[in-house]
């Protein structure tokens, strides 16, 4: 947790992440809710969570497109920096 990583979006722009742990709430095909604790990437400068794509616009798992340039314990400057 605490790590920055970047990945290159559909229109070439580098978004950064906060690696995160938390619980997310799904509801099932059956209609019941489940609360499922995973990681997540939390968008710097923005109001969004993303969980890795299996297979993503190149068609390889998001996690190998995913580069970790820093943490926010030894990089607290990276965590305010919106996209490149």
């Amino acid at each position: 947790m605490g790590d920055i990583t970047e990945i290159q979006a559909e229109d070439g722009k580098l978004n950064r992440f906060i690696v995160k742990f938390g619980v997310i709430r799904r509801r099932m095909a059956t209609g019941w809710l489940v609360d499922i604790p995973s990681f997540y990437f939390d968008l710097i400068g923005g109001d969004f969570k993303a969980f890795p794509i299996v297979e993503n616009y190149k068609g390889v798992h998001d996690l190998i497109m995913m580069k970790i340039i820093g943490n926010v314990y030894e990089h607290s400057d990276l965590q305010y920096r919106k996209g490149v």
